[in-house]
């Protein structure tokens, strides 16, 4: 039985050689999923503000229609791109997936 409404979520702390570039190319390609990834109703990402964040900078929510959309997401082919660049530069990430 599908689910309606999935969230997912990912904080990420970044390498210290991790440049403000690659930041920002993080920004834009996760972004840039909205219209391209089926079932992905809104994308909210952006730099972690918080001064408790244990040096995790990077934070995302990803709102799809449904479980059957994040799963598809999760082997979409732009998620896999993002995934080989960005996954070198990180540090440690922390993944959720719920429903609200």
């Amino acid at each position: 039985m599908t689910q309606a409404g999935q969230i997912h979520m990912f904080i990420i702390r970044w390498k210290s050689e991790t440049t403000y570039g690659q930041v920002n190319r993080a920004l834009h390609d996760v972004r840039a999923f909205q219209g391209v990834v089926p079932g992905l109703l809104e994308t909210n990402v952006g730099i972690n503000a918080s001064d408790k964040s244990a040096g995790y900078a990077f934070a995302a929510v990803l709102k799809f229609t449904d479980a059957n959309a994040l799963r598809d997401y999760l082997v979409h082919p732009a998620h896999i791109a993002f995934l080989e660049w960005v996954s070198p530069l990180i540090d440690s990430a922390i993944d959720a997936d719920f429903k609200p």
